[in-house]
């Protein structure tokens, strides 16, 4: 048996260290909590702590080294991380698969940047958390360590300190009650330091140490008074609820523009997939729309799903999601899940808000570290496509639509969107023509609504009245051009009310996916186009602007295309009668002109030219410039130098030389303060500006100083010498500083 084992009375010590160590790790999970959103992140983190503090009580007893202790807890890190890191990967939440071992092995690396382009919450989602779990066990394991194989053991908090500033750094903006928790941590490692040097103290001393009533009271007062100095100073140091992290600095930009319109597809649901399943939904109510994309961009061409639009950063951010999808929409609750058939694209169908997203199948994983998803339309995207087989779970929340009456009485709301471009003037001056004056920004919802829903309805299929597809400009034209014969569906009527209600400054968008009837398949026939209006406290309401399908035009107002009139073929003009040329003797003759002479080159005039210009370039201009590029180039040299005292230095040699360009040349020998005396006899209208006596002295002190000067106190060096070079301006002829700009003096090396 070890002396260690023998030695009773450490175990009190080594207990109550354990749960120090857990119930700081308690405080680490509280930091990655608001970015996993999931109660088996404390199983986690709390899971892997104790087995670290274990595996670091087994080493001491063994008397393992570091490296026996190393290959111990990857040992460990795969025995007990499927169950604590990756439950639902397991067989039996026991036994790991080949998923889980895999997942595993690659977290540590690649879990770390998964976790941070995640939009939170990110639940558990394949292996992410086993970046929790890695922190866990590194600072039960070296905490422990600290605590019984140093000689420092009150130093045990700070692998959980790192830990929880982990935690910080990779979390979510937003903090779960910031204040408590590091105040919690706060008290915790001073308490248990303390603690911890008591113990210490008592070893040394061979004595029992007794906790004094006084001393006690002294430190909870101290205890009270920097909580209550925390409570008054942290909410005027850090007012915003929201924090800078590294999660907010790796915000994934995801680029659609090389995604098409999916509403551009429209018609080939019904004149290619109109009776084939596309997909199966169980679980959805009738009634219900299954999204596939909320358009927001409009081009005179087509609607668009827009993104990376600075104006707009809201409503075009699409990020990565995990397991779980914060949303704050009021509505009713229920899970669908989504069978994949005919259906194939990168755009993942919804329903209304969704709250979580699981993939299943041989593509899982695949799936889930593809999906993106905008919470503020409720468009989902994945990256890697969905087809036929492909299956997922969605948790969907759908806000029931407001009666009319709400609707009428409620304003237009405020909600940056992507600026249209391309709308034609029929679209404008029709909604304002419908609009009305004084109406709110529901009543004119309500109005266009109504107004296109007097149309008809037209698919443009061989047994219907003619209707072209799209939704350009051209389009739009057609359809408003007489508002008593609008002929189109879905796609036309949807974005007509989209883009009216934007001229009338209502925020609204465009809807394009599928209406879920009485059965779980959803075939092509069943698409449909609808527009959302945002209006002040109810939100985005769904409008429906297209007329019932079975309202068809009559027989009589049917528009048919005008009949062809015959072609005739126009007979040929007559020919031309040609013209008789003049006789030869009649014919006037036209001076030619004088051929240009061939430009000579007059090399004379060229070469006095050179001479003239090139003579005075080399004997005065160059020489000038060489003069001044070289002061210029030891001026910035002095001033950049990477030693800060060295630019103190420089600035100082930088006013000697300018007096010895000038012609009063200080002693090379002398001291900087004999050298400023000399600057005050020389340069009379220094005293204006500056001392350089005490100039000099601050440089003196700042070279032979320990320790680097600032940069600040550099520049304002460097600004005090600029003083005393004007006074020194001052006490010279205009015409002898001037020239001193060229002497060389300052080049030469005095004997």
């Amino acid at each position: 048996m070890t002396p260690f084992a023998r030695d009773r009375q450490r175990w009190p010590w080594i207990a109550t260290d354990a749960a120090a160590i857990l119930g700081l790790l308690a405080l680490v999970a509280l930091g990655f909590f608001p970015v996993y959103g999931t109660s088996w992140l404390f199983v986690t983190v709390l899971g892997f702590g104790a087995v670290g503090i274990g595996l670091a009580v087994l080493s001491t007893l063994r008397r393992w080294s570091s490296g026996t202790t190393a290959l111990a807890a990857v040992g460990v890190w795969f025995l007990f991380g499927g169950l604590l890191a990756m439950p639902s990967s397991t067989i039996g939440y026991v036994v790991p698969s080949l998923r889980t071992l895999f997942g595993l092995l690659v977290g540590p690396v690649t879990a770390w940047r998964d976790m941070l382009t995640l939009d939170p919450p990110i639940g558990e989602t394949f292996n992410l958390l086993t970046v929790p779990g890695l922190v866990g066990l590194a600072a039960g394991l070296l905490g422990m360590l600290i605590s019984l194989r140093s000689t420092r053991p009150m130093m045990a908090w700070v692998p959980p300190g790192v830990a929880y500033l982990v935690a910080v750094i990779v979390g979510s903006q937003v903090a779960y009650r910031p204040f408590l928790v590091g105040a919690a941590f706060f008290v915790a490692v001073l308490v248990w330091s303390s603690h911890r040097r008591a113990v210490v103290r008592e070893q040394l001393a061979g004595t029992p140490t007794r906790i004094k009533p006084l001393r006690a009271l002294l430190g909870a007062g101290v205890l009270a008074v920097a909580l209550a100095a925390a409570v008054a100073v942290v909410p005027l140091i850090s007012p915003a609820p929201q924090r800078d992290t590294l999660r907010a600095a790796m915000e994934p930009p995801i680029d659609l523009e090389q995604f098409a319109s999916p509403l551009q597809g429209f018609r080939a649901n019904i004149t290619q997939h109109c009776t084939e399943v596309l997909f199966d939904v169980s679980g959805a109510r009738p009634g219900d729309i299954v999204r596939i994309a909320t358009l927001d961009k409009y081009d005179g061409i087509s609607y668009r799903v827009s993104t990376l639009d600075d104006e707009a950063a809201e409503a075009t951010t699409f990020t990565r999601v995990g397991q779980w999808i914060a949303d704050r929409t009021q509505g009713d609750d229920f899970t669908v899940q989504l069978n994949v058939r005919g259906y194939e694209g990168v755009w993942t169908p919804t329903i209304g808000r969704s709250t979580h997203v699981r993939f299943f199948g041989d593509r899982a994983v695949e799936l889930g570290e593809n999906f993106f998803y905008n919470r503020s339309s409720g468009t989902g995207l994945n990256v890697a496509g969905l087809r036929e087989g492909d299956s997922y779970e969605l948790g969907a929340r759908v806000a029931p639509r407001p009666s009319d009456e709400q609707i009428s009485q409620a304003a237009a709301g405020r909600y940056v969107l992507p600026q249209p471009t391309g709308v034609p003037d029929e679209v404008i001056t029709t909604a304002r023509l419908w609009a009305g004056n004084g109406a709110t920004g529901g009543q004119m919802a309500l109005t266009l609504e109504a107004k296109l829903q007097e149309g008809y309805f037209s698919h443009g299929q061989a047994d219907e009245t003619a209707s072209l597809s799209g939704h350009s400009e051209r389009r739009l034209m057609d359809l408003l051009a007489d508002p008593a014969l609008m002929i189109g569906d879905h796609e036309q009527y949807a974005v007509a009310m989209a883009l009216m209600a934007r001229e009338l400054g209502l925020p609204a968008r465009v809807i394009y996916g599928y209406e879920v009837g009485s059965g779980n398949a959803i075939s092509g026939g069943q698409v449909g186009a609808w527009t959302e209006v945002y209006l002040e406290d109810l939100g985005w309401v769904v409008f429906d602007p297209t007329p019932p399908e079975d309202r068809k035009p009559p027989e009589d107002e049917q528009r048919t295309p005008p009949e062809q009139l015959p072609f005739i073929e126009n007979p040929p003009p007559p020919p031309q009668r040609p013209e008789v040329p003049p006789e030869d003797e009649l014919m006037s003759i036209a001076p030619g002109e004088r051929p240009e002479q061939d430009n000579q080159i007059d090399w004379a005039q060229i070469g006095a030219i050179v001479a003239l210009a090139g003579i005075p370039l080399l004997t005065i201009v160059v020489p000038i410039a060489l003069i001044v590029g070289l002061k210029l180039r030891r001026r910035a040299r002095r001033r950049n130098n990477p030693v800060m005292a060295n630019r103190i230095a420089g600035a100082w040699s930088e006013l000697v030389d300018r007096a010895r360009d000038v012609g009063r040349s200080p002693s090379v020998s002398a001291t900087r303060s004999e050298q400023a005396e000399t600057f005050v006899e020389d340069f009379t209208k220094l005293g204006d500006s500056a001392d350089p006596v005490a100039l000099a002295k601050e440089a003196d002190w700042l070279v032979f100083a320990p320790g680097e000067p600032s940069e600040a106190i550099t520049k304002e060096y460097w600004r005090s010498a600029t003083g005393i070079r004007k006074g020194m301006r001052r006490s010279v002829n205009w015409l002898r500083w001037l020239f001193s700009y060229l002497s060389t003096k300052s080049f030469r090396r005095i004997k």
